[in-house]
């Protein structure tokens, strides 16, 4: 399973060093927790449990993980500031 992100030129650099910590789940596993979440009528299903822990901490602590993220994410060029900003 692909998530076609690895096609986008330099995508992979653009993704915050903390992603590492995240393992990549294979395909038969998405599918069974697909399948499962539909049994159980759950409407969201968030894995590895690093990363719905990760969710978790945000949710009481969004500052800490938005530094994590800016910390370790790629380093934005002044144009690319510029032109964000609008």
């Amino acid at each position: 399973m692909t998530t076609g992100l690895r096609q986008q030129p330099g995508s992979e650099q653009r993704i915050p060093g903390v992603a590492r910590l995240y393992r990549t789940l294979e395909s038969e596993e998405v599918a069974r927790l697909v399948v499962r979440a539909v049994e159980r009528r759950q409407r969201l299903v968030i894995r590895p449990l690093l990363l719905a822990a990760t969710v978790r901490w945000a949710q009481w602590f969004p500052g800490s993980v938005r530094t994590l993220l800016l910390l370790t994410g790629a380093k934005r060029r002044p144009a690319e500031i510029e032109n964000s900003t609008g």
